[in-house]
């Protein structure tokens, strides 16, 4: 909303909109349920299924479309750029998303998911490609007190447990 009240109070959500916030609410509920289902299975088998079933969900889904598009037409680098997105955003995130949910817990991993804007505003800033909005300020300073909280609650619990083991 980029700051801006009046974009707020005017919500018009298109199906993209919907569409987008269903996955929210999916990616929601995927890290809970990632800690609730992990068996100690190893983490590459977990990130494997997570990813072939994926795959395979979305091939059905798009299978209609696939005759529309001229394959040998299309040119190297999109191809190039695919591999990229499976591996390193898709594979690796997963792969990465998962570990961290079985090691610190479903809270922490999605509020850590929360920096991704932060960062991509200071790289923004930093390399000139954008300038900083002040009106933004309030929500980044959410998200550092947010990541604070849950960091002394971890700490203030682990404190807790201690005392009542003594």
């Amino acid at each position: 909303f980029r700051g801006e009240l009046d974009s707020r109070l005017n919500i018009d959500f298109n199906r993209g909109d919907l569409i987008f916030l269903l996955g929210c609410v999916f990616m929601g509920v995927y890290n809970p349920m990632v800690k609730y289902l992990y068996k100690g299975e190893p983490m590459e088998v977990m990130t494997f299924w997570v990813i072939f079933i994926g795959t395979i969900l979305l091939l059905l889904l798009s299978a209609d479309s696939f005759t529309q598009v001229q394959w040998l037409e299309v040119e190297l680098n999109v191809y190039l750029g695919l591999g990229y997105l499976a591996i390193f955003t898709t594979l690796l995130s997963f792969f990465v998303l998962q570990l961290a949910t079985v090691k610190i817990g479903a809270t922490k991993v999605a509020a850590y998911g929360f920096l991704t804007p932060v960062f991509v505003i200071a790289i923004s800033v930093s390399l000139g490609e954008a300038s900083f909005d002040w009106r933004i300020m309030p929500g980044i300073l959410l998200v550092l007190l947010a990541m604070l909280l849950i960091n002394c609650e971890s700490r203030f619990h682990g404190l807790g447990k201690a005392r009542l083991a003594s």
